[in-house]
């Protein structure tokens, strides 16, 4: 989701038919959303059960991306567009902090370590799948369903994690 996203969004939103300048700000408001997301993830994290707002953010990810296809106000446009930004790469973030504190002290450097070597491949398969995406000539709603649909199986698994926290 979130290569894919940041790699293509300014793609798909010139077929939804906006400008190219106006594409580059979508992208430029998607990390402002991060910002966001990082922050306030983080922030509940320590208050809450960390496992519990990442699964809340990563189906508000998936409910975001979706509406994204179907956003004819501008107003809304941005809007779910930092939400998305807020909810995908801010959500990778406190998955981070998460993976720390699951791991006992004398393995999260492993877990951390695994946990980005194998994100890297998201890195890989992301940008490449939604470009196989264009070459099947979907609407704009079925590219950001597309993009929803990880989203959504990642809050589905995320939410069968165990939610001990080792770390302190």
């Amino acid at each position: 989701v979130v290569y894919g996203m940041t790699s293509w969004l300014p793609r798909l939103m010139l077929q939804a038919g906006y400008p190219l300048g106006s594409s580059l700000s979508f992208l430029f408001t998607v990390h402002f959303g991060t910002v966001l997301g990082a922050l306030s993830c983080s922030w509940l994290m320590d208050r809450f059960s960390g496992r519990n707002v990442l699964v809340v953010y990563l189906f508000i990810a998936a409910a975001a991306i979706a509406a994204l296809g179907f956003a004819t106000n501008s107003v809304v446009l941005y809007t779910l567009l930092i939400i998305t930004g807020a909810t995908t790469i801010g959500t990778q973030i406190g998955l981070y902090a998460f993976i720390v504190r699951f791991y006992p002290m004398t393995m999260s450097s492993t877990g951390m370590g695994w946990a980005l070597g194998v994100g890297r491949l998201g890195a890989i398969i992301g940008p490449f799948a939604v470009g196989l995406l264009f070459d099947l000539n979907l609407t704009l709603q079925q590219n950001f369903f597309s993009f929803a649909v990880p989203a959504l199986l990642a809050a589905i698994f995320m939410s069968l994690v165990s939610n001990r926290q080792t770390a302190s």
